[in-house]
């Protein structure tokens, strides 16, 4: 989802880990999706309440023109276009596509990581989003739309591209990972050369949104839209760092893509279990080792301080600070790789 990264400039740096900035933002997008309140341009009704769903959707950010498009061509559009931005979907999407297709096209949310899939349908203006009295989130599939989804999925091509989908979205977060941001306009040049060679405009718009739906991200000063890792805090001070330029380093070798892949390498993992290990029965309850661990990685590779760290760290304990536990917290520090060194500096 979108980051405002003005937002957080300023917050106290223990209201930053990356478990604390997931759980604002997937607060801010169960309360956007909630006020979507079942807008759809589809079905009964749709003729008088369809201006909202299409404010919030993809082909309203893109549009090139202040002139709206009549109801029957934006669902002509809509339509027309499910073969060609199917494959393009991300993975939970796909996966939702799926459970709606079997159960009749409506769908309850199981889970907070489903928000952003149903967030990224609802902007495709495929399907509707309502909270029932029970306090559930539940999603709907545009009727309209249930058989030129089951064609589609039917065309082996789409099975074809699907697979090669999956490998480079795999690829894109371990280079994310390794990196904490990439520019979206070379990821989009290389996805098109791999993916789809015979590409036009339409293609290119439906890659940018695969990416806004699968990645965190944020606009540079430029308008470009930039891929970042959800742990990362002030994307500001690393797009300050690298003078908006598009290129990303690839020296990385293949060992390095795959620890990228399970955001963890090799040179990082044993200091990783060592502090996890340390922390398993030493912090109050509710909190969990794994989670503190990521929290502290991710808040190392962006250069912050040992005191930092401490802190953040002793307030999660049910005892004090051990020998033990500060040696692992060195450790840590000394292993973890950071990103870029232009912005591993005091974190304010």
């Amino acid at each position: 989802m979108e980051r405002i990264i003005e937002d957080r400039k300023y917050l106290d740096l223990k209201e930053c880990t990356m478990s604390r900035l997931r759980e604002s933002e997937l607060d801010e997008l169960k309360n956007r999706l909630t006020a979507q309140n079942g807008q759809s341009i589809f079905g009964r009704g749709s003729s008088q309440y369809w201006t909202k769903a299409y404010q919030y959707s993809y082909d309203y950010a893109e549009r090139r023109s202040e002139e709206w498009p009549s109801l029957p061509k934006l669902r002509a559009a809509v339509r027309n276009r499910v073969p060609i931005e199917l494959p393009f979907v991300t993975e939970r999407e796909e996966a939702m596509i799926k459970r709606l297709l079997l159960f009749g096209g409506v769908t309850p949310l199981f889970t907070e990581d489903e928000l952003a899939a149903a967030d990224s349908l609802v902007k495709r203006l495929w399907c509707s989003c309502v909270l029932r009295d029970n306090g559930q989130l539940f999603v709907r599939l545009a009727d309209a739309l249930i058989k030129p989804m089951l064609a589609a999925v039917a065309d082996n091509s789409y099975h074809e591209l699907r697979a090669r989908m999956f490998a480079f979205s795999a690829t894109l977060h371990s280079m994310v990972y390794l990196h904490g941001m990439l520019y979206a306009e070379p990821v989009i040049a290389n996805l098109t050369e791999r993916l789809v060679p015979d590409h036009d405009e339409t293609h290119i718009r439906l890659l940018y949104r695969y990416l806004k739906a699968e990645f965190d991200y944020c606009l540079d000063s430029q308008g470009n839209l930039v891929l970042i890792h959800p742990g990362l805090i002030h994307p500001e001070r690393m797009l300050a760092s690298i003078s908006n330029a598009k290129y990303q380093a690839t020296d990385y070798t293949r060992e390095m893509i795959i620890g990228g892949m399970s955001e963890l390498l090799k040179e990082e993992s044993a200091a990783e279990e060592i502090l996890r290990s340390e922390l398993g029965f030493a912090l109050q309850p509710g909190y969990n080792p794994g989670t503190m661990v990521n929290d502290v990685k991710f808040l190392i590779k962006q250069g912050a301080t040992h005191e930092q760290l401490s802190s953040l760290i002793s307030e999660k304990l049910a005892v004090r600070m051990t020998p033990q536990i500060e040696a692992a917290l060195k450790r840590a520090e000394t292993d973890t790789v950071r990103w870029q060194s232009s912005v591993t500096r005091r974190l304010n």
